[in-house]
């Protein structure tokens, strides 16, 4: 409302237009009713459906009807284990947050670890046993008829060698049962099919540091990181730790604060790469190369690595910028030893990884308190891989083969042949779903998800959590621990049991445990590294051939993983966080590999005499003759969200990834035709105009000429701001001229509240002038653009606490998602592009442009500063959407929510309004929390929320702190603070919107030497 000494003035009202003394919104408030009113009596109207109460008879203890109750457990991804707790609303699960005592996740969790409880409510989940199946033969089994047939199978394969494949085993309850397998059954031979299991790290540790050896990284220790083919911030194991260490180096309060310095060297373009201050293109091959001239290079400066691995290097040659960028980077470590770590990522073979560790120690990396250190852990239990059980199968060397929790058939590289060699043999699978193991095996045995199973999880930090079930298992399966401990004792034994069992506890202390969500364990340091185990690595290991054409390189899915979240309808629909593209995988590469072919053209791959036929998706910034394919994507017949989304590219995946790396020699072809991609930003560049390359210059504060607008009213604008340390430094206000380059302050006018009241300024810089805001808070967000790695955290956590639907890629490709969290990312540069990545959220405008249109009020401003939707009122005319210039908003096309399964019901946040069709959504700062802590405040305060008492979800999340919101009005809150750092800018200020979401700049540190 406008107010003044005479009298108060609807808002909408007052930008009003006539014709005829009719106005469009009076005109339209009447036929919207009249409609609304005609609707009731036709049947082809879409109403709510009628649902009906079951009170409790009894109601269960410590239970308040729509008060969530909260409970510490921990998720399992290959060797990563997040603390996380979980909300449950009436004994549903429905979101998950990190556990803020968990050194692994701090508070914070990864976009597939909030993805992970969709799983639990899949409709596609196996829910009851089967045998051999044939085509007309579905072989359902009962419960006792399958276990059974269990039992005989399990007594004849212990007569024999039998074969258990398990996923990481980082459970310590798990440990004891393969180490208790091995004393009863020494035939018995344990393989890993996981991944996620960083298998050639691993290894190289083992061999400097012996058996159970392994390393760590502690980004919050560095002041240099070097990054060879390492997305250490996303898909690399303890990502969201990681992530947490770097984002303590980069976030600064004001100028002249030191600042880490990131340099990446790389295939493809990483969320690593784009954060990072210097990048190189360079082909997957030629990294370990890279590194071997680090090594020399660093001998120049005084760091002096192990003669005998200096010794075993390979000779290396590499393009001008690659091998510039080591020359500087060399001399950057040098100047920082004890402050600065060498990352080597999983695609990489165990030779580079042996090799980054050698510099890391000749840096005085490894020193008490550096950013990396060796650890030993004894319970690691000796699996082999899936090459060696490929190879045991076709020499008839084991006989029965038990997968548990574990998919081989699918994931297994192409070359070993394992599903022909499985579907030969006696196959027990165990498993969420009936997946392509599953239809081979001759029995196949449902489990349960881990939210409702018992267990418990050892992370590479030292903590042990207990997993406990927040739910009865769905459809009465059993776990995997279970499974495995039924075929190690041949009894069936509890999932409490078991665990009890490991760690011996009383009651008290198990109480406490399950409490708090962490145990310390001890973790040893092994008594001695050897340094020649490491130059024999680098000698044997060095000598394969880089690719002389064509490179396919392999990667991790970011949201899909392996493809086990491959019917995770969320996860399938989130970006990926460079190229955008949502549903499916492609084949990336640049612009000059691509020749002739754009983004959508099919295109014939082949490695080792196997061919996928995929679209090419143009990503910039890769080096020049490298295609990058994800796993885990064409999986069929397990599902409704994964069938026939993407190509399977197992098949191309070479035997051994441990000693030759996730990289080959291939070649690609176009195959004739093209699809359309599902991608969310297929160009994205910070400037407009954009040339005719789509990405444009590099833009900086020095690009703009000083003092008002220029001679060109319509210069280059940028979205995203960004400027180095130095820049910084010199001009701590650079985003207030980049701004008025396109606008200056004084020309920034109201256009929409002509009188305005006599108001003080908010805190934080929010003003007043021309919005009268009468609440006792007003909510204010800023994000740190420096902090934020585009890991799409963010956007997860929304869609769960949210209930946003998931519309599928036909509504994507025609621009309908419903995220109401998007990360932008917008490139600057040629080939050798840089990338700034930018959360966008619904910027809660103080005179906010899509309140002005709305023909019925549906969009208001709250007195507390919010752009509040009433989706009562909402007729669906879309008027807000066209006027909101940052496209924030989204609309419900389609009735997604209607004729919900009752599983899928269950995930459902009953504090948010599920919407149906028709309605426009956006977000709300998560305002059914800021309405549960100002109840509490009014009940236990004085009415004011205390800073920090309101929590966001994309910013409970974030596993950077990118995020913080609260009361403009405080003074001393975070918000406040943030809001007075100068580079804090509004996007779009110049059409004088006061967004109440602002930013901090983007800031590089450069090495003096590269500029």
């Amino acid at each position: 409302m406008t107010k003044n000494a005479h009298h108060t003035i609807d808002q909408a009202e007052a930008t009003e237009v006539t014709l005829d003394g009719v106005s469009r919104r009076t005109f339209l408030n009447v036929a919207g009713a009249s409609a609304a009113l005609a609707g009731v009596g036709l049947t082809g109207c879409i109403r709510k459906p009628v649902t009906k109460i079951v009170p409790y008879a009894s109601r269960p203890e410590d239970l308040v009807e729509g008060v969530a109750l909260h409970f510490a457990t921990a998720h399992q991804e290959g060797a990563s284990v997040t603390g996380i707790v979980v909300e449950s609303h009436e004994g549903r699960p429905t979101k998950i947050a990190g556990n803020k005592a968990h050194p692994d996740s701090l508070g914070a969790t990864s976009a597939t670890t909030q993805g992970s409880v969709l799983d639990l409510y899949d409709l596609d989940r196996s829910v009851l046993p089967h045998g051999k199946r044939s085509e007309s033969d579905a072989a359902t089994l009962s419960w006792e008829a399958a276990w059974q047939t269990f039992e005989r199978i399990a007594d004849e394969a212990k007569k024999g060698p039998l074969a258990v494949v398990l996923p990481a085993v980082m459970s310590p309850t798990v440990r004891r049962l393969v180490a208790e397998a091995r004393q009863a059954m020494p035939a018995a031979r344990f393989f890993q099919a996981d991944l996620l299991w960083p298998a050639a790290a691993m290894a190289a540790a083992r061999a400097i540091g012996g058996a159970g050896a392994y390393a760590q990284t502690h980004l919050d220790k560095a002041d240099v990181v070097a990054a060879f083919d390492a997305d250490v911030l996303v898909t690399e194991p303890g990502a969201v730790r990681l992530t947490k260490g770097y984002a303590k180096k980069r976030k600064i309060t004001g100028p002249n604060q030191p600042m880490s310095r990131i340099y990446a060297l790389e295939p493809t373009f990483s969320s690593t790469g784009a954060i990072a201050d210097h990048r190189a293109r360079i082909k997957a091959g030629d990294v370990g190369r890279a590194l071997a001239q680090l090594a020399r290079e660093l001998g120049a400066h005084g760091v002096t690595v192990d003669a005998a691995v200096v010794a075993s290097l390979p000779q290396a040659t590499l393009p001008a910028k690659a091998d510039r960028l080591v020359k500087a980077l060399a001399k950057d470590l040098a100047g920082n030893r004890g402050r600065a770590v060498v990352c080597v990522g999983r695609r990489q073979p165990a030779w580079v990884h042996a090799l980054g560790h050698a510099i890391n120690a000749a840096l005085g990396a490894l020193a008490d308190g550096g950013p990396l250190s060796f650890h030993k852990d004894p319970t690691l239990p000796e699996v082999e891989d899936l090459g060696a059980l490929a190879q045991a199968l076709s020499t008839k060397a084991v006989g029965a083969v038990f997968a548990i929790d574990t998919n081989p058939a699918f994931s297994a590289p192409g070359a070993l042949g394992l599903p022909a060699l499985l579907a030969q043999t006696t196959l027990v699978h165990a498993g969420t779903h009936d997946d392509e193991t599953g239809k081979l095996a001759t029995l196949h045995l449902p489990i349960s998800h881990y939210l409702e199973a018992w267990g418990d999880l050892q992370s590479l930090s030292g903590v042990a959590t207990v997993q406990q079930p927040l739910i009865e298992p769905l459809h009465h399966t059993p776990s995997a621990l279970e499974v495995l401990a039924r075929l190690v004792r041949g009894r069936s034994v509890g999932g409490h049991d078991l665990v009890m069992e490991t760690w011996k506890l009383d009651a008290a202390a198990w109480e406490t445990w399950l409490h708090d969500g962490v145990k310390q364990v001890v973790v040893e340091t092994p008594a001695s590294l050897d340094w020649s185990k490491a130059a024999e690595l680098v000698r044997t290991g060095s000598q394969a051939e880089t690719a002389s054409g064509t490179e396919v390189i392999f990667e991790l899915d970011p949201n899909i993983l392996d493809g086990r979240h491959a019917n995770n309808g969320w996860l399938r629909e989130l970006p990926h966080p460079m190229s955008k593209l949502t549903w499916e995988n492609a084949a990336h590469m640049n612009q000059k590999t691509a020749g002739a072919l754009d983004s959508g053209d099919l295109v014939k791959v082949t490695v080792g005499g196997q061919t996928v036929e995929l679209p090419v998706q143009i990503l910039p910034g890769m080096a020049d003759d490298v295609v990058a394919i994800a796993l885990g994507h064409g999986r069929r017949g397990i599902g409704k969200v994964a069938d026939q989304h993407g190509a399977d590219t197992y098949p191309l995946l070479p035997a051994s990834l441990e000693t030759t790396g996730w990289f080959a020699a291939g070649q690609f072809a176009a195959s004739g035709g093209a699809i359309k991609l599902a991608n969310l930003q297929p160009r994205g560049n910070s400037l407009t105009p954009r040339p005719a390359s789509g990405y444009g210059p590099k833009a900086a504060p020095e690009t703009y000429a000083k003092g008002g607008l220029g001679e060109n009213r319509f210069e280059p604008r940028m979205m995203a701001l960004e400027a180095t340390l130095a820049q910084y430094a010199a001009n701590p206000t650079f985003p207030d001229a980049l701004n008025d380059r396109v606008m200056p302050d004084e020309k920034v006018k109201s256009w929409m509240y002509p009188e305005p009241p006599n108001e003080q300024p908010l805190a934080g810089g929010a003003s007043t002038d021309d919005v009268y805001l009468n609440g006792v808070h007003q909510w204010g967000m800023s994000i740190d653009l420096n902090a934020c790695t585009g890991c799409n955290a963010c956007t997860i956590a929304c869609q769960a606490e949210n209930n946003i639907v998931v519309v599928g890629k036909d509504q994507v490709a025609m621009g309908r998602e419903m995220h109401w969290i998007r990360i932008d990312r917008y490139f600057s540069g040629d080939e050798d592009v840089e990338a700034v990545l930018q959360p966008l959220p619904c910027q809660q405008c103080e005179t906010a442009p899509c309140e002005a249109v709305c023909p019925v009020k549906a969009t208001a401003h709250s007195n507390e500063g919010l752009n509040d939707m009433i989706y009562n009122r909402c007729i669906g005319t879309r008027y807000c959407s066209n006027n909101c210039p940052f496209k924030v908003r989204r609309f419900n096309w389609f009735n997604f929510n209607l004729d919900l399964h009752p599983l899928e019901q269950m995930q459902k946040n009953p504090d948010v309004t599920v919407r149906f069709r028709g309605v426009m959504e956006k977000c709300t700062y998560c305002v059914q929390r800021i309405n549960r802590a100002k109840i509490e405040a009014k009940v236990h305060g004085d009415g004011r929320v205390k800073d920090g008492a309101i929590v966001t979800a994309c910013q409970e999340v974030c596993p950077a702190d990118a995020i913080v919101f609260g009361d403009l009005r405080d003074e001393s809150s975070a918000v406040v603070k943030a809001k007075k750092e100068p580079r804090t800018y509004q996007l779009l200020r110049e059409l004088n919107m006061r967004a109440r979401t602002t930013y901090q700049a983007k800031l590089r540190n450069p090495n003096p030497d590269l500029v």
